[in-house]
């Protein structure tokens, strides 16, 4: 708790840069971070900013934002997840989930020219403008990103966008109220003119208006196998870790996971595991695409201290975890199967 922003972190004109990574901010007053002149490059990389008074607040920030969950956070006034007054590098695949705003920006609000790709911003709202965000610049870059399933009007919100800026590669879908705000008309956006690479109808800008199919909407955000997601990013961002063009949204789909799954061609004796739905919110199921049978797993689950939460074996392919009783944050799961260790993060969003 603090009496003056930041009650997470308040990083504030520090000359040298430095690295905020994997850390987990929670239940924090004035908001989770706050980031105020740091004058040469901060890197914020792979933290879940939730359920905090605001998540994060960029003033004058040479700060690199990527790979966070920001999520639950809520504010009485702009800006739920992040409010941006003003940063110098684009911000990089993000997943808004759940946030709010009395004012606008109910996932981002932002009243600098910058930019973002990769984010996925589901469920946020706003009892303003732009439910999932809020653009109040000129000059906006804003690339491959899912707006979904928010409130207020218009998932993303711009006012005066013109001349420089782009929304493209992006997919659009069951947002309250208008798609996009205020813009230049030539920038055609949201009036259906073409088709992307995967043949599905878009505007001039590759922006989709289609349901991107998530594995569950309530909460794993991960794209499923027919997904119009799938490839239809931007094809000059870098390529998918499985070596495709790049997938729109924070999640990407793996075509290796998904081949292997339904191949034969597998080591009997190297299964793969998967956790699902990822974040969760009350159960998530452990699977694995081997016959467990005659080998069974060995599993426990550690929370970011190394603390055991808990322990077991099973030779079911589907193994159920109860969370719901477990506070939000990181938490690994750690695997043994014929003396093969996998570990996997496990993200617990109530």
């Amino acid at each position: 708790m603090a009496s003056g922003f930041g009650g997470g972190i308040y990083y504030h004109g520090v000359v040298y840069g430095g690295c905020i990574e994997d850390c987990v901010i929670s239940h924090n007053e004035n908001y989770g971070m706050y980031l105020n002149e740091p004058m040469q490059d901060l890197v914020v990389r792979n933290c879940q900013i939730i359920n905090n008074e605001g998540g994060i607040y960029c003033y004058d920030a040479y700060a690199l934002i990527s790979d966070c969950i920001i999520a639950n956070n809520s504010v009485d006034g702009d800006g739920g997840g992040i409010y941006i007054s003003s940063i110098f590098h684009p911000l990089n695949r993000c997943l808004i989930v759940n946030n709010y705003a009395s004012g606008n920006g109910g996932g981002v609000y932002a009243d600098y020219n910058y930019g973002y790709s990769n984010f996925t911003f589901v469920n946020n709202e706003a009892g303003g403008y732009g439910g999932g965000a809020y653009h109040e610049s000129e000059q906006m870059n804003i690339n491959s990103c899912i707006y979904a399933f928010n409130r207020g009007v218009g998932g993303l919100y711009t006012s005066n966008l013109y001349d420089g800026s782009e929304v493209e590669y992006c997919c659009f879908f069951e947002n309250d109220s208008l798609p996009i705000g205020e813009y230049d008309p030539d920038m055609q956006l949201g009036i259906l003119s073409t088709v992307n690479a995967n043949g599905d109808s878009c505007d001039f800008r590759y922006n989709i208006f289609l349901d991107p199919q998530f594995a569950d909407p309530d909460g794993d955000y991960t794209l499923t196998i027919n997904s119009p997601c799938i490839d239809a990013g931007d094809p000059e961002l870098p390529h998918d870790p499985d070596s495709t063009i790049a997938d729109i949204g924070f999640y990407y789909f793996d075509y290796n996971n998904a081949v292997a799954g339904d191949s034969h061609t597998i080591n009997q004796f190297s299964p793969q595991f998967f956790v699902y739905p990822n974040p969760v919110n009350s159960r998530f199921n452990l699977v694995t695409d081997f016959d467990l049978c005659s080998f069974p797993v060995r599993y426990s689950l550690f929370d970011v201290l190394g603390r055991q939460i808990l322990t077991g074996s099973s030779t079911n392919p589907r193994i159920p975890f109860d969370v719901l009783h477990l506070p939000s944050g990181i938490y690994y799961l750690n695997v043994l199967h014929s003396g093969e260790q996998t570990v996997l993060p496990v993200t617990i969003l109530h």
